[in-house]
């Protein structure tokens, strides 16, 4: 399996990618970064190409987004423009072709969150047919969308590790996929069992610590999380797996090595 981090967690007020470690990410030895989609494409045209330049010039390939959605653009409720929405989603898959993504990952809680008194079944229509047009776009460019389940403290739809998969199944697409989050679900205190048992269904993992959702290292890591970790080897995960934890007060120039270190001794 090949080891990502996601840039987003590294973000602070003068680069809202993360990306200014990126070649931190790559020194540790990761295999590639995940970068965050909503926050790129809205750069100014200027400062993306910059960005996709520098990227692409790093040496550390870009195989994943994450927030894919920006939270303006909204895909549930009674004011979700499907051309503004479908627009967005061609800016979104194109940037992922020019920079060799292969998956993008659909959490975006602000953006898909079901407003208050709008009918859950009508939200989740929406969602599947908005997957429904994404689906031969991705189909196309050789890309995956993966839905990511959020837990109850984020999301209002979709917001369990089943629901994530059901989300999937219902988009009727070979190219949209299951999820799995460790984060999300120890937070929401859902079986371990059930990601067993539907395994073969998933294309994409994060995972952080759940306390202060930060970076895992061999000195700060919880042991349902190497649990987890050692479930995906013993069942022979062969997808991409990407650390999305928060510094949390730590040094980043010590954390990003370090997690690869702990994760590396895990998995290899």
């Amino acid at each position: 399996m090949e080891l990502g981090f996601c840039s987003n967690m590294l973000a602070w007020p003068g680069d809202t990618t993360g990306l200014s470690c990126l070649e931190q990410i790559r020194d540790a030895g990761f295999d590639y970064v995940e970068a965050p989609a909503a926050q790129l494409l809205a750069l100014q045209p200027d400062e993306l190409k910059a960005m996709e330049k520098r990227i692409l010039s790093s040496g550390l390939p870009c195989r994943a987004f994450n927030n894919l959605f920006q939270p303006g653009i909204r895909l549930t409720g009674g004011s979700v423009d499907n051309r503004k929405v479908d627009e967005y989603c061609d800016r979104a898959i194109a940037l992922a072709v020019r920079l060799g993504v292969e998956i993008m990952v659909f959490g975006s809680a602000a953006a898909r969150n079901v407003p208050f008194g709008f009918p859950l079944e009508n939200a989740w229509e929406q969602l599947t047919g908005l997957l429904g047009r994404m689906g031969p776009k991705l189909e196309k460019h050789g890309v995956t969308l993966v839905i990511e389940h959020l837990n109850r403290l984020e999301g209002n739809i979709g917001d369990s590790f089943g629901a994530g998969l059901r989300l999937a199944e219902a988009s009727g697409h070979p190219n949209i996929k299951g999820f799995v989050d460790f984060y999300h679900l120890d937070l929401g205190n859902e079986n371990i069992a059930a990601v067993e048992e539907n395994f073969s269904r998933i294309r994409h993992c994060h995972f952080s610590n759940v306390l202060n959702r930060s970076i895992p290292t061999p000195f700060r890591h919880e042991p349902r999380l190497t649990g987890f970790l050692d479930m995906l080897k013993r069942l022979n995960y062969s997808h991409r797996l990407s650390v999305e934890g928060f510094p949390a007060g730590g040094d980043v120039s010590l954390l990003i090595p370090a997690a690869a270190e702990y994760v590396r001794s895990r998995i290899d």
